[in-house]
């Protein structure tokens, strides 16, 4: 839920908890540079308050990248290989995203917060990238074989040792 949600007894508020978009800082001597990650509820309103809030953010630390990560239904078989889209701040990407097996997409229609962050990163100079794995629609419960697949893709581009070998072992069929 993108609500408050709160718990009540007897009449009295016990606890409200708002949504909230949390940081986490990663950083590694043998990673080429530190990792900043970020998960948060999309906003219900204010979506360009709330990207302006997260680049400033971003940009007061230095970032020089972004990606953000997220997953579709699609029409693809569970049998294959997942497929991973990107959605691009700047064409420059686009080789460095190929090379892990991840295309550009075309797509016309409602949106999510990722795309409003990389549409609005590229404006102030700054690489962005949203990755989509995507999930076949007839399984419509949590997908480790897609995650897997988009997070070890994520990882190699940014040169971070991430143990994935739960979630892979979890998605193998």
């Amino acid at each position: 839920s993108r609500r408050p949600v709160t718990h009540v007894e007897s009449g009295l508020v016990k606890a409200l908890r708002m949504p909230s978009t949390e940081f986490w800082f990663y950083s590694s001597e043998r990673a080429p540079h530190d990792v900043i990650i970020s998960l948060g509820t999309e906003p219900e309103l204010r979506w360009n308050d709330y990207a302006d809030l997260l680049l400033d953010f971003a940009q007061d630390l230095g970032v020089d990248r972004l990606y953000s990560i997220g997953g579709t239904y699609a029409n693809v078989p569970h049998t294959v290989d997942p497929v991973v889209t990107a959605v691009l701040s700047d064409s420059s990407l686009e080789a460095e995203l190929e090379a892990e097996g991840i295309e550009p997409t075309d797509y016309e229609g409602p949106t999510c917060v990722h795309t409003l962050l990389v549409l609005a990163a590229g404006k102030r100079g700054l690489k962005a990238a949203t990755l989509w794995g995507h999930v076949p629609y007839y399984v419509q419960i949590p997908n480790p074989k897609v995650c897997y697949s988009v997070l070890s893709r994520l990882a190699r581009m940014l040169g971070i040792d991430l143990d994935l070998h739960d979630l892979k072992k979890a998605g193998e069929y």
